[in-house]
């Protein structure tokens, strides 16, 4: 099938930054007599200094590029923490550019644009990208939010995560993410050490190479207002920069999607 715009190419990148199988949260005991780690003290740090939501709305824009594209988008993001998300992107002069509705077992793409019309659960999606997505990864990547393998609940991140610093930078890493054939990569969340914001996430293989980069820039209150990633593969090199024009927390929000 032949479609304007390649797929897999910036539409993967662009799923993993807006929205890393269909993994669900797995709450683990951690002892109450346990002393506290530097993992620890870091991870809650962090988590203590993000705000307590239940739905959220972005407005956004953006562009895409590839080896050989571009395309530039308008869009609205719609979440219910731990539940859904809803992703509409349209072009510039209004015409639909895709929908993307996940739960936290399976994820619907749907472009008439690119002649894309997919669902499967987590892992599927993974394997036909080639990139290591799901739900928690999505999710922590769109709201600047530490994720792992098995969750993003403190426990699990305790659990999964390691601290290094390098040159000065404090890192949090997991190696727990695998993909459908099992494949294992490395989350590397860069931690300000200021305020415990996260500066940039890399996702890398087992080898520590890189496979997408992706970078927060905030203003001067720390709300955030661009996220840019890169990525790379065998094919080549993609980008997308993605403007937020408005985040508000919300006390409810209405999603609308037709499941096929």
């Amino acid at each position: 099938m032949t479609h304007k715009y390649k797929y897999p190419t910036w539409i993967a990148l662009l799923i993993m930054i807006l929205t890393l199988g269909s993994c669900h949260v797995i709450k683990k005991t951690v002892g109450v007599t346990k002393s506290i780690t530097p993992e620890e003290s870091w991870i809650r740090n962090v988590i203590h200094s993000q705000p307590d939501w239940k739905y959220l709305e972005m407005r956004i824009s953006g562009k895409a590029t590839d080896d050989e594209d571009k395309i530039s988008f308008l869009g609205t993001i719609r979440i219910e923490n731990n539940r859904q998300i809803f992703i509409s992107l349209r072009s510039m002069i209004g015409f639909e550019v895709a929908k993307i509705y996940g739960d936290r077992d399976s994820v619907w793409i749907n472009s008439k644009l690119m002649n894309i019309k997919e669902k499967g659960d987590w892992g599927l999606i993974a394997l036909k990208l080639g990139y290591p997505l799901n739900f928690n990864s999505i999710q922590g990547i769109l709201t600047q939010s530490l994720f792992s393998g098995n969750g993003n609940q403190a426990t699990d991140l305790i659990s999964d995560l390691m601290m290094k610093e390098d040159s000065g930078s404090i890192h949090l890493v997991t190696d727990s993410s695998k993909d459908m054939r099992g494949v294992r990569f490395i989350n590397d969340f860069k931690i300000n050490k200021d305020d415990f914001s996260i500066d940039d996430v890399k996702i890398k293989d087992i080898n520590g190479q890189w496979i997408t980069d992706i970078k927060y820039l905030y203003n001067a209150e720390k709300i955030i207002k661009k996220i840019n990633g890169n990525s790379l593969d065998t094919k080549g090199n993609y980008s997308v920069e993605i403007n937020v024009i408005k985040k508000d927390f919300k006390d409810n929000i209405e999603i609308n999607f037709d499941k096929f």
